[in-house]
């Protein structure tokens, strides 16, 4: 009999010990772990109830769980008007009556009812919102429908399919505007976010947005670039064949007083006799707001973001808006951002921090069972994710199999893997993302190496025994000496989090015994100044081990006050007997050590980058220490930050024979620093990441030796005739310390 490896429910491809075994090891590995970490997805692929199981409100409706969906049966039940116009060419063969107690009347009336509050199923309880009840059979898309006659594959305009992941999305939008709440939506490529925005604003523009709300209805489309509007696969040109379609094929109203496409505005009406408008006066309006972003402040009515990740500035424009469709906190109108992963131009870096924190930015909040368990936060806004609803892999009534669905996109990123363009293997992540946090990567000037990093990440995060060996704690000053004690402090591992959190120092690897040469370890710290956390910043300083090449110790966070955390980099530069490199924009540091008489600690401003003229130097004072950052810096710094990454290391591994064989592996592999992690991924010039600017302090210090050892700071390949063979690196410079006490300071300087 075949071996069944997980069970799951019918709609889903069995996932037996022959099927698994049919795919390449690492794509099997990594859908285990999906199944295994991804709430949705485990839910999805589980028994299942049913509409006829679940609660239903007053009105006889089931109460739907988006994070938990139930199975969909005989969903053809809500598209009787467009099956009986494919079948008959036509909505009703009835002659039109304007009478609304005739047969024609209450079949056109009751049409309008369900476009406006939607259709219930009264056997079950099942439902769909107005809004899709009009999507699913009075709005046109292009679709892809197999040839009857050659077998491929044509885009042609037909009724849409009943999909789940659209399903849920309409019943996001309706939960949201129940609560008062906007929404927002991360989607994968296909999954007619801009064919939904369509029909939502051809729905408003005919119909108004209910019974009660039905005359004076205004819908804004905006986005950054008229490019999403109004170009050949803008929302526009998806708007108007709908608004086109109803006119000719059904009694809908169908006369504007405005419509002009280059104006973008449409507004329903008619002029009587006498001149008057009159009619619904309902409006759809589209405004590109690169030149301008007040273009669309002040606008009152239903607002609809198109590619939210292509605004610069989304947060702005986003909190300027929301405040139009409010009173005190009565909210009138709904504003719905929708992003696509992996465009190259978006960048969801500072939009994350409104899907991880909905509530705080008025938007409708889920559970977020869309993320790996500890990744993300606890919350999350409407995600759309390419395991649901893919082509070929769902039944008629929207259920997708999940198990097959998810196999079909690993192996696509395996089989890219394998062409070796790291880039294109992102752009395809990001794409078609399985969770939210592979949906944000940026395709578009990805600086580091994003692919390696999450392979990195997901390491740790799988592995329960990845922090074992951390020691987490403090250094305390016992009398001169520094010693560690194990505290039950709890280090930061995840990014982005509050910038009140204190954090805790995290040591990878010890110091080395006996008498530490100097220079072996190096520290860098991106500083603050403020007593108070008047920023998201946190105070970060790493240090890294020369002869290693590694992070061995890392403390990020930010105590109650700016001088407990430059002790704390003084006691680790003691521990390690390390020097000190800083960002030294901020002289709030330099004035501590001063004053603790530990200025010998902190590194004189590398000379390579004065003679490569990227800073201003001094010889004199605290303009000598540390290094004043600029954009030119930066950029620099980031470029060694990249080759460091990227630097090889042989390693053991055994192959399925269990023959030992030498693997050269990227230097990220070592990598302990989850959080440091999870900034390189995010990076951007505009997002906040601590750690990577004390890194970039590390290896612009780690360049320089490297400069002075001939191309290698490795103490096993040092080169013959080298200056780390000077007689200066055997003095026992712990014990001078010791010995000197406070005139340490004064003597070394001399």
């Amino acid at each position: 009999m075949e071996t069944t490896v997980i069970q799951t429910n019918r709609y889903q491809t069995p996932v037996t010990k022959s099927w698994l075994e049919s795919f390449p090891d690492d794509v099997r590995e990594q859908f285990l772990e999906f199944v295994d970490t991804v709430p949705l997805i485990k839910w999805m692929i589980g028994e299942r109830p049913r509409a006829k199981d679940l609660p239903r409100d007053d009105n006889g409706r089931i109460i739907v769980d988006i994070t938990h969906p139930h199975i969909l049966e005989d969903m053809d039940y809500f598209r009787p008007a467009a099956i009986f116009y494919e079948q008959n060419g036509c909505y009703s063969l009835l002659k039109p009556n304007s009478n609304p107690n005739s047969e024609y009347g209450k079949w056109f009336n009751e049409e309008v009812r369900r476009c406006r509050e939607g259709y219930v199923r009264e056997s079950d309880g099942e439902w769909i919102t107005g809004q899709m009840y009009w999507y699913m059979n009075y709005c046109q898309i292009m679709l892809n429908r197999k040839s009857e006659t050659s077998g491929v594959y044509l885009r042609v305009e037909d009724f849409p399919d009943f999909w789940e992941g659209i399903y849920y999305r309409f019943h996001y939008l309706e939960q949201a505007r129940m609560r008062g709440k906007h929404c927002m939506e991360l989607a994968r490529r296909g999954c007619s976010k801009s064919f939904s925005l369509a029909s939502m604003m051809s729905h408003n523009l005919i119909l108004g947005e209910n019974s009660e709300n039905k005359r004076r209805v205004t819908s804004i489309l905006t986005a950054y670039t008229k490019e999403y509007l109004a170009s050949k696969d803008g929302t526009l040109t998806k708007f108007t064949p709908m608004v086109d379609f109803c006119a000719e094929h059904t009694e809908f109203p169908r006369l504007m007083v405005k419509r002009s496409q280059a104006e973008m505005v449409w507004q329903m009406g008619y002029k009587n006799t006498n001149g008057n408008i009159k009619g619904s006066l309902n409006s759809v309006m589209a405004v590109s707001v690169k030149d301008d972003e007040g273009k669309i402040r002040g606008k009152r009515g239903f607002v609809y973001f198109e590619e939210m990740g292509n605004y610069p500035r989304f947060l702005a424009v986003w909190d300027n808006v929301r405040d139009s469709v409010k009173e005190g906190s009565h909210v009138f109108a709904q504003l719905y951002a929708v992003g696509t992963a992996g465009d190259k131009e978006s960048d969801f870096s500072s939009i994350k921090t409104v899907l991880y924190n909905p509530s705080a930015y008025e938007v409708y909040a889920l559970e977020n069972v869309y993320d790996q368990k500890g990744k993300g936060n606890d919350k999350f806004a409407y995600f759309f994710p390419s395991y649901i609803s893919r082509a070929g892999c769902m039944d008629k009534d929207g259920n997708s199999d999940v198990t097959a669905a998810l196999m079909e996109i690993l192996m696509e990123r395996w089989m890219v893997k394998q062409g070796g363009d790291p880039a294109s293997l992102l752009s395809r992540i990001a794409q078609m993302p399985i969770t939210p946090a592979e949906a944000i990567l940026k395709v578009k000037s990805n600086f580091f190496p994003v692919v390696a990093l999450n392979e990195r990440l997901r390491q740790l995060d799988t592995n329960p025994r990845a922090f074992d060996d951390v020691y987490v704690g403090a250094l305390v000053d016992v009398g001169g000496h520094v010693d560690f004690r194990v505290t039950d402090d709890v280090p930061i591992r995840k990014w982005p989090v509050d910038n009140t959190e204190q954090g805790a120092l995290e040591i990878y690897a010890m110091p080395s015994s006996g008498t530490i040469p100097n220079h072996r370890y190096i520290i860098g710290v991106d500083p603050v100044d403020n007593d108070q956390a008047e920023s998201s910043s946190l105070f970060s300083c790493i240090v890294f081990d020369m002869f290693t090449d590694e992070i061995v110790a890392e403390y990020t966070g930010r105590k109650p006050f700016a001088e407990d955390n430059y002790e704390i980099v003084r006691l680790l530069g003691v521990y390690y007997n390390a020097s000190i490199m800083y960002e030294a924009n901020r002289k709030g540091m330099y004035a501590y050590f001063a004053k603790t008489h530990s200025t010998w600690m902190l590194a004189d401003c590398p000379e390579y980058l004065r003679d490569r003229q990227l800073v201003k130097y001094s010889m004199f004072g605290s303009a000598q220490k540390g290094i004043t950052v600029n954009a030119p810096l930066i950029a620099y710094a980031n470029d060694l930050i990249r080759d460091w990454l990227n630097k090889t290391y042989p390693r053991e591994v055994k192959d399925e024979r269990g023959e030992i064989h030498i693997q050269q592996v990227p230097q990220l592999y070592k990598i302990r620093n989850r959080a440091l992690l999870q900034e390189l991924v995010s990076y951007g010039p505009e997002v906040n990441v601590d750690r990577v600017r004390a890194l970039s302090q590390v290896m612009l210090y780690r360049e320089q030796f490297i400069i002075l050892y001939g191309g290698s700071p490795d103490a096993n390949d040092n080169g013959g005739d080298d200056v780390s063979d000077d007689d200066f690196f055997d003095i026992d410079w712990n014990r001078h310390k010791a010995a000197l006490g406070s005139r340490y300071n004064s003597t070394f300087n001399q």
